[in-house]
């Protein structure tokens, strides 16, 4: 039985997927490589998406009506 150390959600072009990691030092490489520091992201379309409800929440001041 082969068995991941963790499994994770991800984002892939417009669906979710499961990324797998096998030990922990994978998935501490993976984090590493796209961990960003402020100013360093480069932003798509994709970061509207998941900004949908902060921007409703400034907008109403609530998330759900």
């Amino acid at each position: 039985m082969n068995t991941s150390f963790i499994d994770i959600p991800t984002w892939d072009n417009g669906s979710w997927t499961t990324t797998s990691f096998d030990t922990r030092e994978a998935y501490t490489d993976f984090v590493l490589s796209v961990f960003k520091e402020p100013g360093q992201y480069n932003f798509d379309d994709t970061s509207f998406l998941f900004n949908e409800q902060a921007r409703l929440f400034n907008k109403n001041g609530i998330y759900c009506t």
